[in-house]
């Protein structure tokens, strides 16, 4: 599994659970920048939400993150709570179902330190992944679904 293989599956799952509501319109935007390497590789626009999610394929337990990576997150995170989210996709082992896991952006230092082994995630998506559970992913990231100004029936008790 590699970044890429990884944005386009999760991209794929949560555009189908946008689908199903009355803001069916989920844009993602992959940003890969040399000149600013603490940005993430995602921008997600969904109704009124925004976040940013930093895309990671663990290498057995571990992830690594480029220098100031985590810093940006957590500063993000402090800044405007669930506005940053790191989503570490876990290739299939022998010992293992693999899957998707989602973390908080302020707790990217504590990720790299441990490992995913040690943290867990705020949302574990087993393989394979059906759309209830993209469903759900797309809850945490948005906080439990469209804002109550937005005026739509849209939303779960899903949140964080």
């Amino acid at each position: 599994m590699t970044e890429k293989t990884l944005s386009d599956r999760v991209r794929d799952g949560l555009r189908a659970a946008a689908h199903r509501t009355s803001h069916p319109e989920l844009e993602w935007e992959r940003h890969e920048s040399s000149t600013v390497r603490s940005v993430p590789d995602v921008r997600m626009r969904w109704a009124t939400f925004t976040p940013w999610i930093e895309l990671k394929v663990a290498k057995g337990r571990l992830v690594r993150f480029q220098p100031g990576q985590t810093r940006w997150l957590a500063k993000q995170w402090a800044a405007v709570p669930g506005s940053a989210w790191v989503l570490v996709g876990v290739p299939r082992h022998s010992k293992r179902v693999g899957g998707v896991m989602l973390y908080r952006g302020d707790v990217a230092d504590m990720l790299e330190g441990v490992g995913i082994v040690a943290l867990p995630p705020e949302l574990y998506l087993p393989q394979p992944i059906k759309l209830p559970a993209w469903t759900e992913l797309l809850d945490r990231l948005t906080w439990g679904g469209c804002p109550d100004e937005c005026g739509c029936s849209e939303g779960s008790d899903v949140g964080l």
